[in-house]
């Protein structure tokens, strides 16, 4: 409770504050939209996805995402992150649309039990 007290007295702190300037802010840039919207989650099954630049993409899948071994086979439009666990959180494998363009995301089973998913990446301004 006492941190839902904290976080709230400093959003309406933030909430108050103004520029100095009397010229209203102009709308963010679609890169800077992009980076504040939420990751796009590609479930399992799916093979084709479309991200803005900026745009993270969380790739759903399932049990054991630290089993995969993630790549991109266009590095300057997605770079990737393999899954797995830091501390006591659990990550999926993901990536980040970094330009505009396509790109292939290639997940391999490291134990080779499983069959590899392929996802064809299309990344927008």
């Amino acid at each position: 409770m006492r941190t839902a007290i904290v976080a709230t007295t400093v959003l309406l702190a933030l909430a108050g504050c103004s520029s100095s300037s009397d010229t209203p802010s102009s709308s963010p840039s679609a890169s800077q939209a992009a980076s504040l919207a939420a990751p796009i989650v590609v479930d399992p099954g799916q093979t084709e996805v479309t991200a803005a630049v900026g745009q993270f993409i969380d790739f759903n899948v399932g049990a054991k995402p630290g089993r995969w071994q993630v790549a991109s086979d266009n590095t300057a439009v997605l770079t990737v992150t393999p899954g797995g666990k830091n501390g006591s959180a659990t990550f999926n494998p993901g990536a980040e649309a970094i330009a505009a363009g396509t790109a292939t995301v290639t997940m391999t089973d490291k134990k080779g039990d499983l069959d590899a998913m392929v996802y064809s990446v299309t990344v927008t301004q």
